[in-house]
């Protein structure tokens, strides 16, 4: 798991989820010390082409949030923006949705995911920024990881589907479990604006 002579991570220390994300370093080296790679795309990611009924009500509540809410810490930006669309999502798709979910691989790899949302042939794994994704997403890598042997042969998907969000942007990774890379996408997806694109990728990968 962790490489025989890793860069930046002690053999005698212990990592949380969280401590990562203080950690200066590139993504790409961080996640070496883990024997894993890291390379950027602009991602082709699912996208559902239906219907979605509940996309103004939405768009609605997000924009009359945001004119009576300070969005200062992490705590709010899940409450106003991020809980609101998950919830929606996860009706939706009939997907069981963990918050603030704890697993525990070794001491590299422990702590809880901010949102996961789980069905026999796909998941996602969201983390929830105040600020700084590109810190988050190195962040999402290590809990992408982490999943991958804490699930083990329980999950036969080869690919597992994450996002950084700060609730106005979000980031998408994708873990190849069989090449051990993350695919980091350059774009950016934007709630409010921008939400409908942002909805269909989840439901997409929800619905693969």
């Amino acid at each position: 798991m962790l490489v025989d002579k890793p860069l930046i991570l002690e053999p005698s220390q212990n990592y949380t989820f969280s401590k990562y994300f203080e950690l200066s370093y590139p993504t790409s080296y961080i996640l070496s010390d883990l024997g894993c790679k890291h390379e950027k795309y602009y991602l082709q990611l699912p996208k559902y082409e239906g219907n979605i009924d509940f996309l103004d009500n939405l768009y609605n509540l997000l924009r009359n949030s945001l004119l009576y809410t300070s969005l200062v810490n992490e705590m709010a930006r899940r409450e106003v923006l991020i809980s609101p669309i998950l919830l929606q999502i996860v009706q939706a798709t009939k997907t069981p949705i963990e918050i603030e979910f704890p697993i525990e691989v070794n001491q590299y790899l422990k702590g809880s995911f901010d949102y996961y949302l789980h069905k026999e042939t796909s998941l996602i794994v969201i983390e929830a920024k105040n600020t700084d994704i590109v810190r988050g997403f190195t962040q999402l890598s290590v809990e992408l990881i982490a999943l991958d042997y804490w699930l083990g042969s329980r999950n036969s998907s080869s690919l597992f589907y994450g996002a950084v969000t700060t609730g106005e942007d979000w980031k998408f990774g994708i873990y190849s479990r069989q090449e051990r890379k993350i695919l980091e996408d350059i774009n950016i997806y934007h709630a409010p604006d921008g939400l409908e694109d942002l909805v269909r990728v989840l439901v997409g990968v929800l619905t693969l």
